[in-house]
């Protein structure tokens, strides 16, 4: 029992390593040098507790490092190494370890490196297969395949190299130190078991296919943008992977067959496609390397040429014109490789840039989603054509650093959607803090609950129970969402703005089913339908002649103000060429993904981080003096640069809403007002500018406003509109219309539970066409959501069955193996992150991406274990632990606890046990792991250094009923886990250093 206890315990140590060792492609950072910094009998009990051979069998044949290239796995002759069967099966891992981080230090016999010179004057270079008194077996370099016999008598002198046809430091082109164990696991399997255990582990055909991912790409605009910054990117690139054979300088490589490329021809041409080409699929003894994206391999080739082919190279080809135009054509630049999406189940909890700490966000159907914050029970929107931007966060990236933005088209107006809290839509200081929940007098999230693929979200508002869900429905005039709550009793009054608009037209109001005229402001919801129009603000201007010239954004001593809206991206101003494309000394302040950007053509930018996407309003502002240039957003400073302004271009105007046809793109949203003020004034003293409030500058010299009223606020015939109606028991429900561009629907106090559902259609259309369509919209009879809390049926029922493989006692200890499923039916990402155990020995493992995974089947034998997938969608989930049955999981905004109503093997609902009133959006405001006491209470420790919380590094203790939190211990610098002693005490473990 001790024996299989510590068997558990190392268990537990090795799926936790799939966190560590499994991440996609980062550059190795002295890769070698950390591990030479072990020794080797360190290394080899690494290798043999952590390696695993099969996945080490396909780095062996697949990576860059090129090992079956030179080493035949045995089914093959090998054409420069010795074959891994052939290799004595009594060597030890030690030996195989330093024959790969110390090449030179011992070559086998046979695979010496020679030079002979010859009595006629030739210089044979080649390894040394065997000699005798009469002749020498060399295999040239030139022809590894085919050896040549020398006789001694044509020999006038044979030297041998010191140095290994092995490079130094190939461990460099593995990816990370768990690669490096795998592989060596491989090589000593093999090594150890003969052709038998070669045969076994040889990776399946499909494994060994390399995909052309060159099909596509504009190869010409590539080289086109080539720039000062892709130079700087290909060095580190060859630094990390190429030195290792052509050399740091490349005139003298460290590998006898690898080119020169300061003075010697290239096999498959010089030109940048040829050698695109050739790191796209290899050749000869080197590896494809597609690891690195098309744009990367691009970089790297753009490194070569220009710094060590183009000063003394005669092979160097010049690009012009005529070549970039006989390159394949296609669209893609190959900046990242096809991102396959992953499947986070219903919903996903993260945040929503900067402005949303705690969000849910929920997929309506392939084309639709919808988010909520959670912190507020407000919509942060619903759009169309995508769900979230993922790519730069810890989903996708090893790091990921960045926050998920909204990925689509907002549907206009449908971000209103929100609760009145003490009567009021605002905010007032005191009612929540800065990043966690509003008070619960106000409002309480409770979690949400899972019925097939719908989402049921549970809160009550100002004491009184509400269920939530949402659904779309096509319509003619686009789609159709349809919120259906169930609303409890309560004596509270409560007021739900449906859809709100900056403006509204005169034709907003409530209309009679039966009828066309306004009723009026206000109308009974079970009799009329309600609907406002958007005054939509101008978006595109330009002022030309004179006036451009004295509005030019590189005029000294100015103060540059834009007010704007935008989930997408797109120019705010600019001094550009009326028409056509961008040139030098055009100026242009713009959105470009996460960053505000002020750029002047051929001189250089000012960019910042800008949280800005989200389609809310925000402020831009350019300060320019004589002596720097600085970038402001909402009174934030993003950069400054010395000196960075530019004259006025004779011909250029100057632009609201768009640049140039090929640079920067014309704005996606709502452009407020622009205002210029003559004179400096600093980042304090821009939010009083935003308001109106003139500090110590004059009026505006100049103010251009979107918003100015058109006659009697009439809209366009088509404008963009939200039309909502509402069914089931709307008995006393009240329409109104709010001069603030409100739609709202108020609901009575009452003694009985209520089921309601409102159908809202936000589209571009006219005003009688929105009104007949939600007329009829929709499903007559209104769902009971409480008959939907228990789930249904399954989501994931596909199972993973892997084979476990038992270890052999090292120092008393055996550390056996559970594969963890990194090939998945959902695209998972498989960083493990915490684990537990239930009574009757099945693990619950959690990853960083937010799924939750009960493992069974680990016995004895370990040779049936099975993977379910319990939940998905967690919010970095970083801590476990199984009481009394249920599932308890830490996350980022705090303890969730797990239900399966109907004993499927999945979550039905996800409870908010704990809901964390500091809810940081910096990327390292983590909470760690799970730990309870004797009484049932839960303890975890939130981030520190690097977060913004305003307790970091702290041991919060949460009570077994949960809904409250203390803090128990503070001042560690950035917990980052903790275990409970057998004595009841609690430790904690802390990293090193200013991280």
């Amino acid at each position: 029992m001790k024996h299989r206890f510590q068997r558990l315990i190392f268990l537990m140590f090795m799926i936790l390593l799939g966190f560590i060792f499994r991440a996609p492609i980062a550059f190795p950072q002295n890769l070698t040098k950390h591990l030479l910094n072990q020794t080797s009998e360190a290394l080899a009990t690494q290798v043999k507790m952590r390696g695993d051979p099969i996945r080490g069998g396909i780095l062996f044949h697949t990576s860059t490092a090129g090992c079956v290239k030179c080493h035949s796995d045995g089914q093959s002759p090998s054409p420069l190494g010795p074959k891994l069967t052939d290799i004595d099966p009594l060597t030890e891992d030690i030996y195989l370890i330093e024959s790969v981080l110390h090449p030179s230090r011992a070559i086998r016999k046979g695979y010496e490196t020679v030079s002979v010179l010859t009595t006629n004057g030739q210089i044979k270079n080649g390894l040394l297969t065997s000699q005798n008194t009469t002749a020498i077996v060399l295999r040239e370099l030139t022809d590894l395949l085919h050896p040549t016999v020398i006789p001694q008598s044509q020999i006038d002198e044979i030297e041998k190299t010191p140095i290994s046809t092995m490079p130094q430091g190939l461990a460099e082109s593995l990816r990370n130190e768990g690669e490096f164990y795998d592989l060596m696991r491989y090589v000593s399997e093999v090594v150890h078991g003969g052709p038998h255990r070669a045969d076994e582990l040889r990776p399946a055909p499909e494994d060994l296919i390399i995909q052309d991912d060159s099909v596509g790409l504009d190869h010409a605009g590539i080289l086109q943008h080539l720039g000062v910054q892709d130079l700087k990117a290909g060095k580190r690139i060859y630094l990390s992977h190429c030195k290792n054979c052509h050399g740091v300088d490349g005139n003298e490589p460290t590998f006898a067959l690898a080119r020169a490329f300061g003075t010697q021809p290239l096999k498959n041409g010089s030109d940048p496609y040829s050698m695109f080409m050739t790191l796209t699929k290899g050749s000869g003894l080197m590896a494809s390397v597609q690891y690195l994206s098309p744009k990367e391999r691009y970089q790297v080739v753009h490194y070569i040429r220009e710094t060590l082919m183009k000063p003394s190279n005669p092979g160097y080809e010049i690009v012009d014109s005529s070549y970039l135009a006989g390159l394949p054509k296609g669209t893609s630049l190959g900046e990242v490789a096809e991102i396959k999406p992953r499947d986070f189940g219903p919903a996903l909890g993260s945040q929503i840039g900067t402005h949303v700490n705690n969000a849910l966000t929920i997929k309506l159907d392939a084309a639709t989603t919808a988010s909520y914050d959670l912190h507020r029970m407000k919509l942060v929107g619903i759009w169309e054509n995508g769900f979230l931007d993922l790519t730069g966060t810890h989903h996708y990236r090893q790091r990921g650093e960045r926050m998920p933005q909204i990925e689509g088209t907002l549907l206009p107006g449908l971000d209103g959607w929100q609760w009145t809290y003490a009567g009021s839509f605002d905010e007032p200081d005191g009612m929540k803090p800065p990043r966690g929940p509003l008070g619960e007098q106000f409002m309480r999230y409770e979690g949400y609950s899972l019925y097939d693929n719908d989402v049921i979200l549970r809160y009550t508002i100002e004491g009184r129970s509400i269920l939530e869900s949402l659904q779309k429905i096509p319509s003619d005039c686009g789609p159709c969402i349809e919120h259906t709550l169930h609303i409890h009793p309560g004596t509270q009054p409560l007021e739900l703005s449906v859809a709100k608009f900056q403006k509204i037209g005169s034709d907003s109001g409530i209309y009679e089913f039966n009828g066309s005229s306004p009723k009026s402001l206000r109308g009974p919801a079970k009799d009329c339908s309600a609907i406002i129009t958007e005054i939509p603000p101008k978006t595109k201007s330009a002022v030309e002649s004179k006036r451009a010239r004295e509005l030019d954004l590189g005029t000294t001593e100015r103060t540059i103000l834009v007010q704007f809206r935008t989930s997408k991206t797109g120019t705010l101003i600019s001094s550009a060429p009326p028409t056509g494309k961008w040139t030098p000394n055009g100026k242009t302040l713009f959105l470009r993904n996460d960053e505000l950007v002020f750029d002047i053509g051929w001189v250089g930018a000012l960019r910042g981080k800008a949280d800005v996407r989200d389609g809310k309003w925000h402020i831009a502002a350019v300060v320019v003096g004589n002596d720097k240039t600085q970038l402001f957003v909402d009174g934030k400073l993003l950069a400054t640069r010395q000196e960075f302004h530019r004259p006025h271009v004779n011909g250029h105007v100057f632009k609201i809403g768009s640049t140039a046809t090929d640079f920067g793109g014309d704005f996606e949203g709502d452009i407020g007002w622009v205002r210029i003020y003559q004179g400096i004034i600093s980042g304090k003293e821009l939010p009083a500018l935003a308001v109106g409030k003139h500090p110590h500058l004059k009026q505006p010299f100049f103010e251009w406003n979107s918003a100015e009223s058109t006659e009697h606020d009439q809209p366009p015939e088509t404008s963009n509109r939200v039309v909502a109606r509402a069914r089931g028991d709307t008995d006393g429900l009240l329409w109104e219309v709010h001069e603030d561009g409100r739609l709202l629907l108020k609901i009575p106090a009452g003694k009985k539970n209520r089921d309601v559902q409102i159908a809202v259609l936000s589209s571009e259309n006219t005003r009688e066409k929105l009104l007949r369509e939600i007329k009829d919209i929709g499903t007559q009879r209104v769902t009971n959501l409480t008959t939907k809390l228990e789930g249904n049926a399954r989501r994931w029922p596909e199972a993973i069955h892997v084979r476990g493989r038992q270890g052999t006692d090292i120092n008393g200890y055996a550390l056996d193996t559970i594969p963890i499923p990194f090939s998945n039916p959902w695209n998972t990402w498989m960083r493990t992150s915490a684990l537990d155990f239930f009574p009757d020995g099945r693990a619950v493992v959690t990853t960083h991406g937010g799924d939750v995974y009960i493992v069974s089947g680990i016995d004895n034998s370990l040779s049936n274990i099975q993977w379910n997938r319990f939940a998905a969608g967690l919010f970095e989930p970083f801590g476990v632990k199984v009481v009394d049955g249920k599932i308890y999981v830490t996350c980022r905004d705090g303890i969730k606890r797990l239900h399966d109503y109907n004993s499927d093997g999945e979550a039905d609902f996800i409870e908010s046990f704990w809901n964390d009133d500091d809810v940081s959006c910096v990327f390292h405001g983590y909470n760690f792991n799970l730990q309870i006491d004797d009484e049932g209470n839960f303890y975890l420790a939130k981030a520190g250094q690097h977060t913004n919380h305003h307790r970091p590094g702290a041991i919060m203790k949460v009570p077994p009923q949960g809904g409250e939190a203390e803090v128990v211990a503070w001042g560690i610098r950035t917990p980052n886990g903790m275990g409970r002693l057998a004595d009841g005490r609690f430790t904690v473990s802390d990293n090193q250093g200013p991280w």
